[in-house]
């Protein structure tokens, strides 16, 4: 199974996860650290351990086979960190629930589990630089003593977020908030002679501590570059809120250096679009926008983009934008899929003008869940009855796959994915033995041009059995992907029982024979 691709990476580079069907045993291997885990006792494993990685994998998978041994030697070097960090692993192919709640769709899959939050792992596949990835989860808050120590760190810091506690302060929660981030630097200090020097530096309301301030790179009209937290320090949420909304500023021009940034954020964001390019990066955006953005900080990330460089294509591509006349807006959410890669989830069309409180209707309508999402499709294709594989798009999607007279296969695929082209004979030449089961549809769509209601796919290619008594609930094959593991597959799972032997008509070389579906 392939990783998505980003979509705004100077160039368009797959990373290849095979699922190559070669086997591996499941279960806990002699002298293995890795603790193996059934979807029955994973939530009592990871509340029992406040630090616990869990390895996502799958027998047949190659590079799952390759991983385990190294994961195993991590587990017995983490097992003696104080305090103990636990590795379990999860094999996907016998606890799918597990992995359908956690959003694993491709293989090996490393997710780390601390304070109540999860963090995808974006690390090498060795023995050290697993361990090293873990203890640099762990050890994200410094402590300084001096103002100069303070400086030095932030030097090399663009967001900084710091404390200052008098003796005996819990300090717990900012701890814990520092684990979420990996672009923010934690500092913290006892030494409480640095509170009034450091707010008369940095022009911050004189408060005795404890009380957290932040460091932003942001040098805007109207935003400081230092600011003070004004909420509970005892509510981490909130404080988590802050440090998230001053990452970055009200409104971020969109560029290719911090696309990533933005979309590895996780809030919606509001794209403001103008026509052209570098050309016209400096022209001053409607100051209404501005305010918008302003007003609505921290709940929504704001960005304005051009529509004529690279990146800014890719962007118009991403959300849909086709307009003849600019400039134009809309409110996108992202489904991020893991290792830094992302499509859109869901995207909004603003098609009112461009007034401040037609804009902010259209934000508040956003978060009320009261706009309708805007949805690609292709044109729909001739049927020229030539290919046992139906091909849907997103206007045909609702008509096909949903029919309660068919058990409906479909490949979620994109055209640059080489697993996909991998698969491509074998999905068609299964297609064909099937076709004399006129309770069955094999169908493709190409999830990059077209969008459907409340799917989300994460990675390609992506199958999907729609049961002919189930629609609601479609099963993901994980299996291997050969024409036997397919017609196994479908066999399990279809609503309409049928008798195997009808395949076995099908002489492998027919080309030209086959079920017309009945659509």
């Amino acid at each position: 199974m392939t990783w998505l691709p980003s979509t705004f990476a100077a160039a368009l580079l797959v990373l290849l996860l095979s699922g190559s069907p070669l086997s591996v045993c499941g279960g806990k291997a002699k002298g293995s650290m890795a603790m193996e885990v059934s979807q029955a006792d994973f939530d009592k494993h990871i509340k029992e351990s406040p630090y616990v990685m869990v390895m996502f994998y799958a027998p047949w998978c190659y590079w799952s086979r390759m991983l385990l041994p190294d994961y195993d030697k991590a587990a017995e070097k983490l097992a003696m960190h104080d305090p103990p960090v636990k590795l379990i692993k999860v094999d996907c192919t016998r606890n799918f629930v597990v992995a359908e709640k956690y959003g694993v769709h491709e293989y090996p899959t490393l997710k780390f589990f601390t304070d109540g939050s999860i963090h995808e792992y974006h690390g090498g596949r060795g023995v050290n630089e697993i361990v090293n990835w873990v203890n640099r989860q762990l050890e994200k808050e410094h402590y300084i003593s001096t103002q100069s120590e303070m400086d030095s760190l932030v030097s090399h810091s663009d967001l900084s977020v710091v404390l200052i506690y008098p003796a005996g302060y819990d300090k717990t929660d900012f701890t814990r908030i520092a684990r979420h981030y990996d672009d923010v630097l934690f500092l913290d200090t006892n030494n409480t002679d640095l509170a009034d020097p450091l707010q008369s530096r940095y022009d911050l309301p004189r408060r005795n501590p404890p009380f957290v301030f932040m460091i932003t790179p942001h040098d805007k009209v109207g935003e400081k570059k230092v600011v003070m937290y004004d909420g509970d320090l005892t509510d981490h949420h909130q404080l988590d809120i802050f440090v998230t909304s001053m990452r970055f500023p009200a409104l971020v021009p969109f560029t290719s250096d911090n696309a990533q940034r933005l979309f590895k954020d996780g809030r919606p964001i509001f794209v403001y679009l103008r026509e052209g390019g570098d050309d016209k990066k400096d022209e001053p955006v409607p100051e209404m926008v501005r305010r918008v953005a302003t007003d609505f900080r921290g709940a929504l990330l704001f960005t304005v983009s051009g529509t004529t460089e690279p990146h800014e294509k890719r962007l118009l591509e991403l959300i849909g934008a086709d307009e003849e006349v600019y400039p134009a807006v809309r409110i996108i959410t992202l489904n991020p899929s893991g290792h830094g890669h992302y499509h859109p989830a869901l995207k909004y069309r603003y098609g009112g003008t461009m007034t401040e409180p037609l804009l902010r209707q259209f934000v508040f309508d956003f978060q009320a869940g009261s706009l309708t999402p805007f949805m690609k499709s292709e044109p729909v294709p001739d049927d020229d009855g030539l290919s046992p594989v139906t091909t849907i798009v997103g206007s045909t999607f609702e008509r096909i796959v949903k029919n309660p007279n068919k058990d409906v296969l479909v490949e979620f695929y994109a055209p640059w994915c080489g697993h996909c082209r991998k698969l491509e004979p074998i999905y068609k030449q299964f297609a064909k033995k099937v076709a004399r089961v006129p309770t069955v549809t094999v169908a493709k769509i190409d999830a990059t041009r077209n969008e459907v209601p409340k799917m989300q796919i994460r990675a390609y290619p992506t199958l999907l059995l729609f049961p002919a008594k189930n629609k609601d609930h479609p099963i993901e094959h994980r299996g291997e992907r050969t024409e036997d593991g397919l017609v196994n597959f479908l066999l399990q799972h279809a609503s309409f029982k049928f008798d195997k032997s009808l395949l076995d008509k099908v002489e492998e070389d027919d080309d030209d024979f086959y079920f017309e579906q009945d659509l």
